[in-house]
């Protein structure tokens, strides 16, 4: 992927959740979830494995920020059963919801 730094209306996003991780190009964080979670069930179909949350780094200034050098990253968390249904997986969605739920309830 090649991303031209001047006039882009998409930012750069690494997404990562489970066991895989995936590079987008976004509006916002929100939509690289949406994006990446589009892109992985693609690639790996219905063994895509899931978790609770996904994590999304935005990714566009690292270079700016010297981010790397100070530790610091900034990056958002989302419930993947909501990212599940801002993409129309509204059943799977459902379903990893009551699993969550009915861990919780055990722990």
């Amino acid at each position: 992927m090649i991303r031209v730094l001047e006039n882009q209306d998409k930012k750069l996003y690494y997404v990562s959740s489970s066991d895989w991780e995936s590079v987008v190009l976004a509006k916002d964080a929100v939509e690289a979830a949406g994006e990446a979670f589009e892109e992985a069930f693609d690639t790996f179909g219905e063994h895509l494995n899931l978790s609770s949350c996904v994590n999304v780094m935005d990714c566009s200034n690292l270079h700016e920020k010297n981010t790397i050098e100070s530790e610091q990253v900034e990056f958002d968390i989302f419930y993947v059963p909501s990212v599940l249904a801002d993409i129309g997986k509204h059943k799977l969605s459902k379903q990893l919801d009551e699993i969550i739920q009915n861990m919780q309830k055990k722990a």
